[in-house]
């Protein structure tokens, strides 16, 4: 299967008011390209990034933290193997989690750590009131997070649909990437399967209601 190559560069756009910047997020060590998924600020000023570092190997990508502090600097906080982040909340710069494939990473404020969970595709998670929820991709299975910890919860509750956008006081963050055309390729069987896989869990999602199209506006 021939395919068109794309490279993907990541941003994170700030609004506060009528002001308005975007930041290219650091470039991926692969030089293959990243997609931010998920952006937080935990209230010090800081900002957290989250997505998938394009490895241009087949196989599975990597999942990446990025930080930016009070001060603007940016920084590539954690790199996961094989396990790509989609979604990040938490209750201020000790309490973080993060969605992945494969369970939820946790970050104290020092360290992150993985939280395995048993169903493989627990990659959503979001703040309902103060209680974190962490649920699978499906719907399937849901999870209180705290202090690190995770255990099975039979709430029923609505995901949060906009995982790239979070709002802080005053200040709109939303994460995006822009792809430019960058040649042809033909994939390997690895990576045909991969994407045809992956084209069947859409189409299982947008038939099932548990996959949303998402429309932005990038003006």
């Amino acid at each position: 299967m021939k395919v068109t190559a794309m490279h993907s560069t990541g941003f994170l756009r700030t609004r506060r008011g009528a002001q308005k910047t975007e930041e290219r997020l650091p470039g991926s060590p692969y030089k293959s390209g990243e997609y931010p998924q998920g952006v937080y600020a935990p209230g010090d000023g800081s900002v957290f990034v989250v997505g998938k570092l394009y490895t241009g190997k087949p196989g599975p990508d990597h999942g990446v933290v990025y930080r930016r502090t009070a001060h603007g600097e940016w920084s590539i906080e954690h790199i996961l193997e094989e396990r790509t982040f989609h979604t990040i909340t938490g209750r201020g710069p000790k309490e973080i989690y993060i969605g992945a494939i494969g369970g939820v990473v946790h970050f104290d404020g020092d360290e992150y750590a993985m939280l395995d969970l048993p169903y493989p595709m627990v990659n959503g998670v979001w703040r309902d009131g103060n209680t974190i929820i962490a649920q699978a991709f499906d719907g399937s299975a849901t999870f209180e997070l705290a202090d690190g910890e995770a255990a099975p919860s039979r709430r029923r509750v609505e995901p949060k649909r906009d995982p790239y956008s979070f709002d802080a006081g005053d200040t709109h963050y939303q994460v995006f990437e822009r792809s430019v055309e960058v040649g042809e390729r033909t994939l390997s069987k690895e990576e045909e399967k991969e994407m045809r896989d992956e084209i069947e869990m859409m189409k299982k999602g947008l038939d099932d209601g548990s996959l949303k199209v998402r429309r932005i506006k990038r003006d």
